[in-house]
This record gives C-alpha cells, structure tokens and sequence, in this order.
C-alpha cells in the first residue's frame, strides 16, 4: 500500500517534530510523548510519572485546572494521556481549524505548569481511586501487575508497577511535583507527531512560533537497565480473595526490542497462543481441559515501540478450578518442546503472518493511532518510517529464526512462574484508606491572575461524507456498502434478529451459546480447521449476543475478501454444533461465569437488569449453570435453523471494494440462505416502580460501584432526541461534564463517573455510575442524585449547550474518518430502523435544532426522580449502615 510520507524537523531547543498530511477528513491528530515513564523514578517516589500525567491537566500560568479538556472539548475534540514504563504521552483529535488553539495549550503546559496544593490533593485521591478500582478491586491484577515485576527483576525500577506506591503517592509535596516537572517536562526530552489535515509547511510555521521560544533544559541521566540474567524457576503462589478461578502466568526475559530474535518470539506467541487455532489453545483448553484461555504476549509491559530496558515474553493461562501449576507449566512445556525442536509448519507461519499484516495495517485506521505510533517511533526507535520497517521485518521472519529464538530464550534460561489461586478465607485485601485531609478541606488555590488566551478557531472544513450505497439481495438482506480505499482493509458488521429478546422462556442461553458456537465448527469441518480457514485469508471473526441481535464481526484484508465471503456464507448456511464443541462451550461456559461474577460492573449489570426489567425479556443477561448445561447440539441446530437467518438482518462492509463486484458475491454465496419464521417480539417495557437501593454483597470490595438507573422512552427517531442526547451529554457525558466534575474534580471522590443511554427496540436505560472509596459511599450517591435534581428543574445555559454541540459534531467527524467507525456507525444507525445516509445530512441540522427549553423539556418528561433503582456492589457489612434511609 502506498503509504503518506512523514516529514521531520528540529527546532533549536530540541522539540522533535514529525507531521503525517492526511487530507481525507477535517481533523488532526496530535500526539506529545515525553521520554520519561515509572522506569525513571526514584526510590520513595513510585508512581510519580503516572500522578504527574494527572497533574499536567491541573492549569498554568494562563490556564485554570482542567481549562486543557475544556478547550479540546469546546473544540469538538478529545483528549486523553498515558503512562507506561518508557514514556507518557498526551494526544487530541480535533477538527482542524483548532489545532493552533490545541498546540497552545500544549506548549503552555511544557512552558510553565502551576499546581496548587488543592489540585494537588484532588489529584493524589483521584489516583488513589484509580489505584482502588483497577488493582485493587480486580481479581488477579495485584499479582500480575504489582507482583510480577518484583518475581521477574531484581533493579527496583524494573521491578516496581507504574500505578506506583500509594504511600509514595500520599506524600508527594508541592516540591517534589516542581522537581519532576523540571528535570522531565523540557523540548529536548519530548517528540511532538502530528496526523491529519495539516501540511508540514503549516506545522512548522505554528510549533516554531509556539514552542521555540520554550528553553531547553538539562536532561537526566538515563537510569542503569541491566538485568542479571535469571537462572532456574522463581515460583510465586498468590492468593487472592477476589478471584474465582486460577490464573498461571509463565514468563521469561525478552529479547532486546528491534532484534531479529524480538520479532521471532513476535511471531512465535502469534502462532502459538493467537486463537482458537492455535496449539495453545488445542492443547491446554480443548485436549487436556485444563484452560478455559490462553494466550501469549510479548512485551509484557511496554510496546513494540517504546520498549526501553528489559521486558518479558509471557503466557497467560486461565485455569479451571483445581488446576494448579505444576499441570500448566507440564503441559506447557510439552508444547514448547515440539517449537523448540521442529519449529512452526509452513502453514502455521503463513497464518501467522496474515493475522500480523492485518492487525497492524489497522492499527493505522485511526488518525488517533497513527499520530501515538509515529510520536513513539521517532522518540524510541529514531525512525519515522520505522513502523513499516518493522512490520516488513516481521513478514520476513522464518523458521529457522523462531526455532532459534524459542531455544535461546525459552530453553535455554531461567524463567518465573506466578500462581494466582482462588481463596476465600483469607482477609480482604487493604483498603488502603488515606489519612489524608479529604481534598474539600485544603484551601482552594488563590486566584491565577488573566494571563494569554487561545487563539480563537479558524473557520470550519466540510466534513467528507463517506460514499455509501444499499443493495438487496435475492433472500431480503440489505447490504449496506461504504467504499473507502485508503487501507488494503475491510469491515464486516451482519446483524441478525436472532437476540436474547427473541428467545421463549424455554430457549434461554442458546442465543449466548450461539456468539461462541456459530463459528467453532462446520459440515466435515472442527473448530480449528474453520478458524485456520479464517486466519489463512488474514481475516478475524467473532460473533457477540445482545439483547435484540446476533451479531457477526469481522475485519481482513481487502485482496481476500471474495474468498472471505465463501468462508462466511459456509459457517452461515453449515454450522454443526458438533457434540464435543457444545460440551466444551458448557465447560468453559461455567468457569466463565465464575470468573465474571468476580468482577463488580458484571454484578452490578446483572442486578440492575433484573430490578429494571424484572420478568421482561430485556432482564435477561448470561445464563445462569443450569440453563448452560440444558443446551445441546440438538437444540442448537433447531436454533440456527430458526433465528440464524436473513429476514430482519443487515450487512454493512466498509473499506476497499468494488461495489458490483461485492454484490454479486454475496447473491452468489447467500442464496440459499433463506429468511426463517418470524422473530418473537418482546412486549412492552414494565410500568417503572418505586425508587429504590440494592446493596450485591461482595466481600472484600475496596471500592463502592454506584449505578442509579431508569428506564426511558426514547429512539433516535423522536423529535426531540437529540435534545436528549445534549442534556446527558453535559450531565456525564465526557471528563468534563458535570458528574465528572463534581465527584471527582471538586472532591477527589472517583476516578471517573458519568451517565450513559442505552437504547433498544422498545426504549432505553439512561444511567449514571462511579466507582468510589466505600467510606463516600453515600455522600457520592447524594451529589449524583443533586446533579440530575438539577438538571430536572433548571435549563442548561446557552453556553453549555453550544460547547456540548461542538463536541458531538467534532465527534461526529470522527465516527466518519476510519473504517471500522464507518462500520460500526452505520450498522447501529440502520438497527435503529432509519437509513444512514439521511441520518448523517440531517445530524448537524437536529443538533443545531435544540435549544435550553427542549432539552430541559426533553429529561423533565423521562426522568423520575421518585422511581430511580439504585445498585451498589461492595462490602455490604461496611455499606449497609452508610446507606440507610437513602
């Protein structure tokens, strides 16, 4: 493929900058990455890279706290950061007429950031929270996150996880947060990338006049990376009171990043653990029962890109209950020892190679990724091309070069081996509750004196509206085409009426079932053959059930398409729910369920779907264990004989095709795939009742998940839709918007919360949530509940409307600028019932159309502040008393 050539410059204060022109759409993606990550902290300073990540949306000199998000917003745009072990990196997208105003606040930022010791606070619980609800409050990730490290590398800087050390946290000081900053956050430590509708002519006319006047500075010294190498197996049992099923992650040292021995285990984990075709996968969870999943990776923490010091290659194994290490790790190793021997088959390779081509040629779809890439590329690996260089390395690896590398790195030298078991008599893990003052209580900053503005934006570019046309086929499926060939790639969306909803009360599970046994087996054919069948054409396909659809998802490369297309038409029209695939589906199944009812958002949804529905159809989520273990082949063929069918359906394709050509193909292959009986209608939602609490006991929970939720009339087809749509919008809707603001930026309560609508055939869910310390429990509940009272009774300000309406249409431009977007738009647009080409000419005319009285009309009529269901998921010794009388 031809691909956009990338041009580099340096401005004399050492600000590398690389731009990517993309004309295609009206936005820029900008992508700022600072070489420093958690591997350049010290000792007593764990985390600081990641708080600081935090920190640097907390204003400047001309700048309020979180005025960078705003800006963005107000824009149309999006914005986020990361931390990782090598880097942390700061993107946008915005609609291009904004992105001086973007490159502003950027160079504002790297100019003089002004933290108070309010925003200080706030930050430091915020991270605390985050630290609470994705380690703490997680089955498994305290080992493989917090405890992998310490098992696998001696250097403390290797050893120790970026979300850091909370008492570290705790005591970072004002002093300490202008330190890092000065020693990091120079020119000459970062590389600016941009992608988009920008030349590199314009580029450098706005970052010299932006940044060159920001002096360089004096960089740190790089810190000391060599590991001892590890000899022998370090072995670590965990015991963890939130998991449910074990967890065996086997890992050695990689490879140095970039060598040919990399790219080989690269290649090698794509072979042996890339999905259900893989020996992994054959070998641990189809014939010797012990996995329900495994996998490979390399690296473990970092990326292709930004590795920087010593990293793993690892598998992960998830276990059945029972399944110790010792059988995984034997099991393992008789597998390895085949690799290490003979090295993949031809076909294996050749599989291998597809799935990478595709995978990273979609890894540029977004100007997003494109914009990250190429900042880390050019930061790390000192070559803006190195992106293709590299997948071109890969494509050229062979067998004798994974025979190599699997004996030099996986035979030949030590390894680590960390257990993760089930164990409900322990203690809960540590609150970690801080004894800090709560952040309300710390003097809010004084007041930053009216320094220098954004520049205002410049006038809007038309969006391009992708190219779009419908065919029918001879069985009445409408197949929606979006053309677009500026990737070899290709989206598939079939949509099928076929959802739980569609289910008797007798048929439960068998829709749930389907989402994993459509695609395992066809006439003549077992699982693996139908998925080497897929991956050889360098095609991904997976299925997913829903509440009102089927559906089938799948993404390739373009030249395969027609050969896709005979492959998909056969799973369709020959699926064999063969007897030894259903009794492993139940098996796996069972465990599954397990595994999820460890998590807190899976039993939050679970219970608010029974309260909000209770009876209806629309309650029903996954299968309880003795609905899994009633369905049998049998039943399953009586299924797919009768909902997997075309009537109601729909296929969208999207990417580089040729329309006719596509038609025919699908006439050719799909004729006899014919529209079945009619689909069961449920019936009409539940009257709402009472507001109500519902506390779901999880012990040991260090957090609160907090869900308030309604059932609303609604449907992109009412009128004042999308007055409904901005209200929620400003109500929670984005890291700016009210929730968010109030829970976690005034009061340090969160680590995000915001409100949701949730639309089907009947109607929607509107929700909020946020996932809090248990001890705010309640308060947090109160300033939820006083958001919506608000937004009950008052109309939102012009001001706010309007900055809501640029971010929907900026986010907007955005649905319409990638190929799985375009996919994914399109296919939701059309299982609302309406047709996606008017929808995308009359979007910006219904959103200009609402106004302050409409959307306060708009939630005043749906949402009932006497009939909210309220679910919390936590320790309900510690909960039950906090929320009395609520």
């Amino acid at each position: 493929m031809a691909k956009a050539p990338v041009r580099v410059f340096k401005l004399d204060n050492g600000l590398t900058v690389a731009v990517q022109e993309d004309r295609s759409a009206p936005l820029v993606a900008v992508s700022i990455t600072y070489k420093v990550g958690s591997l350049d902290e010290e000792r007593g300073r764990a985390g600081f890279a990641h708080l600081f990540e935090h920190l640097m949306f907390q204003g400047t000199r001309n700048m309020a706290p979180n005025e960078v998000s705003r800006l963005v917003e107000s824009h149309g745009g999006v914005d986020n950061a990361y931390t990782m072990k090598t880097n942390t990196t700061y993107h946008e997208v915005v609609p291009s007429n904004a992105l001086e105003a973007v490159l502003w606040a950027e160079a504002d930022r790297m100019r003089g950031l002004l933290i108070s010791e309010r925003e200080l606070a706030v930050e430091k619980q915020v991270v605390l929270e985050e630290f609470r609800q994705t380690y703490l409050n997680q089955p498994y990730r305290r080992a493989t996150d917090m405890g992998m490290g310490a098992l696998a590398f001696e250097r403390w800087e290797l050893a120790h996880p970026t979300i850091g050390d909370a008492d570290d946290i705790r005591a970072a000081s004002l002093a300490d947060v202008r330190r890092f900053y000065d020693r990091h956050y120079a020119p000459n430590n970062a590389v600016l990338a941009l992608a988009g509708d920008v030349s590199a002519r314009e580029a450098r006319r706005l970052v010299k006049r932006l940044f060159g006047p920001i002096p360089r500075r004096a960089r740190p010294r790089a810190p000391a990376l060599a590991e001892r190498r590890l000899s022998g197996e370090r072995v670590e049992t965990v015991r963890d009171p939130l998991a449910k099923t074990p967890l065996t992650v086997v890992g050695w040292h990689a490879p140095a990043r970039g060598s040919r021995d990399w790219w080989a285990l690269t290649v090698l984990m794509t072979i042996l653990g890339g999905g259900e075709d893989s020996p992994l996968y054959e070998a641990l969870v189809k014939n010797e029962r012990l996995a329900v999943s495994a996998g490979g990776h390399i690296p473990y923490w970092s990326s292709h890109v930004a590795a920087r010091g010593p990293d793993l290659a690892a598998f992960f194994l998830s276990g059945r209950l029972g399944v110790g290490s010792r059988q995984m790790t034997e099991a393992l190793d008789r597998l390895l020892g085949r690799f290490f021997q003979d090295g993949p088959s031809d076909e294996e390779l050749a599989r291998a190679r597809t799935q990478i081509e595709r995978s990273w040629l979609e890894g540029q779809q977004s100007l997003a990724d494109r914009a990250q890439t190429l900042s880390s590329y050019v930061a790390f690996v000192g070559d803006p091309d190195g992106f293709w260089r590299d997948l071109k390395t890969l494509l050229s690896i062979e067998r004798r070069d994974c025979v190599r590398a699997a004996r030099r790195w996986l035979r030949s030298r030590g390894r680590i081996v960390l257990q993760v078991d089930p164990d409900e008599s322990v203690g809960a893990p540590s609150a970690e509750a801080s004894a800090d003052a709560a952040p309300e209580q710390v003097p809010p900053a004084p007041e930053r004196p009216e320094g220098q503005r954004p520049p205002p934006p410049g006038p809007a570019r038309a969006a391009r509206s992708p190219e779009i046309s419908l065919a029918t086929l001879s069985n009445g499926l409408q197949v929606w085409l979006a053309r677009d060939k500026r990737l070899p790639l290709v989206e598939f969306r079939l949509t099928l009426r076929a959802g739980r909803v569609h289910e008797s009360s007798d048929q439960e599970a068998l829709s749930q079932a389907a989402e994993d046994l459509l695609l395992k087996s066809r006439e003549g054919e077992d699982a693996a053959s139908v998925a080497r069948a897929y991956t050889a054409l360098g095609w991904s396909i997976g299925a997913s059930c829903e509440a009102e659809w089927l559906k089938i998802s799948a993404s390739g490369l373009a030249r395969n398409l027609d050969a896709f297309i005979e492959q998909a038409a056969r799973t369709l029209t020959g699926a064999a729910y063969r007897a030894e695939d259903v009794e492993l589906w139940r098996e796996n199944a069972i465990e599954d369920l397990l595994s999820r009812r460890a998590q807190p958002h899976f039993l939050s949804e679970e219970r608010l779907r029974a309260e909000l529905f209770a009876g209806h159809p629309y309650g029903r989520g996954m299968a309880d264990e003795k609905k899994i273990a009633a369905v049998d082949p049998e039943r399953m063929r009586s299924f797919h004989a009768a909902r997997v069918r075309p009537g109601g359906g729909h296929l969208v394709l999207a990417g580089d095709f040729d329309p006719d050509a596509v038609v025919a193909s699908l006439e050719r292959r799909l004729r006899a795939w014919t529209p079945g009986p009619a689909a069961l209608e449920p019936p009409a939602l539940p009257e709402r009742g009472r507001a109500r609490t519902v506390i779901v006991d999880r012990p040991g929970s260090t957090q609160a998940s907090l869900v308030l939720a309604q059932t609303v009339a609604a449907s992109p087809s009412h009128p004042d839709y999308m007055s409904l749509v901005l209200a929620n919008h400003v109500l929670g809707g984005t890291a700016n918007s009210r929730l968010f603001e109030n829970l976690r930026t005034r009061r340090g309560y969160t680590y995000g919360s915001y409100s949701t609508l949730e639309l089907y055939a009947r109607g929607g869910v509107w929700s909020a949530s946020a996932d809090c310390r248990t001890e705010v429990a309640r308060p947090a509940l109160e300033e939820i509940l006083a958001e919506v009272k608000t937004l009950r009774e008052q109309e939102i300000s012009a001001a706010a409307l309007d900055n809501s309406r640029r971010h929907l249409r900026g986010l907007f431009l955005m649905r319409l600028s990638s190929l799985d977007r375009v996919a994914g738009y399109v296919a939701a647009v059309v299982e609302s019932g309406r047709d996606p080409r008017e929808a995308i000419a009359q979007y910006e005319a219904r959103l200009a159309a609402a106004t302050p009285a409409s959307a306060l009309e708009a939630v005043r009529s749906r949402l009932d502040m006497d009939k909210l269901v309220t679910v919390v998921v936590g320790d309900e010794a510690a909960l039950k008393p906090a929320l009395a009388g609520l």
